[in-house]
């Protein structure tokens, strides 16, 4: 078996793909300094986001794999977030295109983000990342509510996974698809009035992100007592603050118990359908509710 396999024509080339392959890896790898390998993820991250990136420890580890310890991303000198134990290990077969995709793997908020980054061997920047997203506790993004959003008081809760892909080559663009389960929310204001308090809720928040602005797909929160459904437009998700604009159209269906929601009730218009529709007009510091008076 062996003597057919080496006498078969195509072994001789086979042999050269491969060794090419390992040394151009170990070449690669052992040769490039890990300080070019901090510039690169540092770079393409501040190039192509408003965040200032910082690194822990970087080490090339064997069979070619790159670990990073503490991955951080700031905003105005205060910490976003932290992405732990960044592991990167590239892709044989993306040698034969134009970029280099390296697999990573790295810890976030209690859960796990496991995705590809795109490198262009041209420019030397990272020009695109698609990943997703898994047991992520919602609950530890409260100081990023709380420094940008002015959410100091709010409480919530719940595990998020999905998806996203973007796209960094020209101006940032993508496309995204999360979801909240055994979502909770607690101490919440509209327009100045207290929102009771919602357990086992289920989330939904896709579209897409181009021309600078978070074209929203769905963005939906639904429970025994409603079932609340948005789509519009905010800026992309990097950009929120509490300055930052909404335009939100609303529809909800009170499915029971109206006294739950009877302030939200009341600045919204019925609708053909029996359901009530709107819009949130504003700022996520300060939004507000406008009646739709168009019966869809």
């Amino acid at each position: 078996m062996k003597d057919k396999i080496k006498n078969s024509k195509y072994f001789k080339p086979l042999s050269y793909v491969v060794f090419f392959i390992i040394i151009f890896f170990f070449s690669f790898y052992y040769t490039l300094p890990t300080d070019e390998i901090r510039g690169i993820i540092i770079s393409g991250i501040e190039m192509n986001t408003p965040f200032e990136a910082k690194l822990g420890a970087v080490s090339i580890a064997p069979i070619v794999s790159v670990k990073v310890q503490d991955l951080e991303l700031y905003r105005g000198g205060e910490l976003y977030v932290k992405l732990e134990d960044v592991k990167m290990r590239p892709s044989l077969f993306s040698l034969l295109s134009k970029y280099l995709r390296l697999p990573f793997r790295a810890k976030l908020m209690s859960g796990v983000v496991k995705g590809n980054l795109i490198y262009d061997y041209k420019t030397g920047q990272i020009v695109g990342i698609n990943a997703k997203l898994s047991g992520i506790d919602v609950e530890k993004f409260h100081p990023i509510m709380a420094g940008y959003l002015g959410m100091t008081d709010e409480q919530l809760t719940g595990i998020l996974h999905g998806d996203f892909s973007l796209d960094f080559s020209s101006e940032t663009s993508g496309v995204f698809s999360l979801k909240i389960d055994n979502m909770s929310i607690s101490n919440f204001r509209l327009i100045g009035f207290p929102i009771p308090p919602f357990k086992d809720l289920e989330s939904i928040f896709t579209g897409k992100i181009e021309d600078g602005v978070t074209k929203v797909d769905e963005l939906s929160f639904k429970g025994n007592d409603f079932d609340l459904n948005m789509y519009g437009s905010i800026p992309p998700l990097w950009n929120i603050t509490k300055g930052a604009k909404i335009d939100l159209m609303i529809n909800l269906n009170i499915l029971s118990d109206e006294a739950k929601i009877g302030i939200v009730r009341s600045f919204l218009s019925p609708k053909g359908d029996g359901t009530l529709g709107g819009k949130i007009l504003g700022t996520f510091g300060n939004p507000k509710v406008v009646r739709d008076t168009r019966r869809q």
